[in-house]
């Protein structure tokens, strides 16, 4: 299926606008800002409109190893939808046990926004991409990596490894002319 085909069956759905608006840098919009929507979210979670939509971006951002702290504005504009909507899905979200707000973010400028997480206890076995420290939650028994995964750096290359600081070439022995 072409990309014209896929436009028109978008616009049949009322979804091209969605799909045309995306986030706006300053270049406009970015192509590489998306949201994937996962099968376990309306299937096991029983998620479906724009409920599911921002549980896929919060999930995505969680799932990733980042926080979770674009206002509800950014996340209106992104999804191109109401404020008032996003509120209300949050707050949806909140009371089903799916996700959770962990704290504020306030950056140096700007206003603080809320971050949120998602409850990793409601989610099916092998959602996750990666369920250690770098997924956004907290490890847990059973999730300690082991063989391969689990060597250091210093393990796994056989030389140890050293504070690293710039050397020339020339003061280099291990460079090869």
């Amino acid at each position: 299926m072409g990309r014209a085909e896929q436009h028109r069956r978008l616009a049949q759905k009322g979804l091209a606008p969605m799909a045309a608006a995306g986030p706006r840098g300053r270049d406009g919009p970015s192509p590489r800002e998306f949201t994937t929507v996962r099968h376990f979210m309306m299937a096991d979670l029983g998620l479906s409109g724009l409920p599911l939509l921002v549980y896929a971006r919060i999930f995505g951002f969680c799932d990733a190893g980042c926080g979770y702290f674009e206002s509800k504005g950014g996340l209106a504009r992104f999804l191109n939808v109401q404020e008032r909507s996003v509120h209300r899905a949050i707050r949806d979200l909140l009371d089903r046990g799916l996700i959770e707000e962990c704290g504020m973010h306030a950056p140096a400028r700007g206003h603080a926004t809320k971050r949120y997480r998602i409850v990793r206890e409601r989610l099916p076995p092998g959602a996750l991409a990666t369920p250690d420290d770098s997924s956004g939650f907290p490890a847990r028994k059973g999730d300690e990596m082991t063989g391969f995964a689990a060597r250091t750096p210093d393990e796994m290359t056989g030389k140890p490894l050293t504070i690293c600081h710039p050397i020339s070439k020339r003061d280099n022995k291990d460079f090869r002319r």
